[in-house]
């Protein structure tokens, strides 16, 4: 829950309205360059908050990729020392963690929400008909070109009006056609409706477009649970 702002207006605002117009039940979200973990389950947070009893009700799948294995391993068990969680709301801890030792663990029964799997976010395919991508503080680190590439992925993956979530100190305007600014504060944007295509670069990297996880998504996710 870094920028506490950003998540409590998803939370309020963006979400919620992401539900009311889901396709027979069914979100899907992709946390890209997710690194240890912290940003895929604060989004399984935010979902459980917002459905309740109905979570059960409905298909969410949170995607979340990553090019360094050894975040992803730290990610995959979601263990985490207290002090490393110790802005969080007491409430939301004590309702999704385990106490163990001087370390906090994530809740099971969210945690099989998520996805974990190994991406190169700039050669790799992305993840489909998604209703929001979450991609924060990486694109900085990323040259003009680079930046209008990966944002090109993301306007091809998600759903027409669906949104991204980008870093406090990013924008999406390097390629303005494609989205629209819905808090300047928060960083959020909505996809424009238009034609998408997929970048050149990964058309002809050899890799296969998918909609669902491919083969070592789901051997990940054995991991998980």
């Amino acid at each position: 829950f870094r920028d506490p702002a950003a998540f409590d207006r998803l939370l309020a605002e963006d979400l919620p309205e992401l539900i009311r117009s889901s396709e027979g039940g069914e979100l899907r979200f992709w946390v890209a360059a997710c690194s240890t973990g912290e940003e895929a389950y604060s989004i399984a947070i935010l979902v459980s908050e917002l459905l309740g009893k109905d979570l059960s009700a409905y298909r969410i799948q949170i995607f979340a990729t990553d090019i360094d294995l050894n975040a992803m391993a730290v990610a995959r068990r979601g263990v985490y020392p207290e002090s490393a969680l110790a802005e969080m709301p007491v409430e939301l801890l004590e309702r999704y963690f385990i106490r163990r030792e001087g370390s906090l663990e994530f809740n099971k029964s969210l945690r099989d929400l998520v996805v974990f799997a190994r991406q190169d976010l700039v050669q790799d395919p992305p993840f489909l008909r998604l209703d929001l991508i979450t991609c924060r503080n990486v694109l900085i680190y990323f040259q003009g070109s680079l930046q209008e590439q990966v944002l090109s992925t993301f306007h091809y993956a998600l759903r027409p009006r669906a949104l991204l979530f980008l870093g406090k100190s990013e924008t999406a305007h390097q390629r303005d056609g494609l989205f629209e600014s819905i808090s300047r504060e928060a960083k959020l944007f909505r996809r424009r409706i238009g034609d998408s295509r997929l970048p050149t670069q990964m058309l002809t990297s050899g890799s296969t477009l998918v909609a669902e996880p491919t083969v070592p998504v789901a051997r990940d996710r054995k991991s998980v649970v």
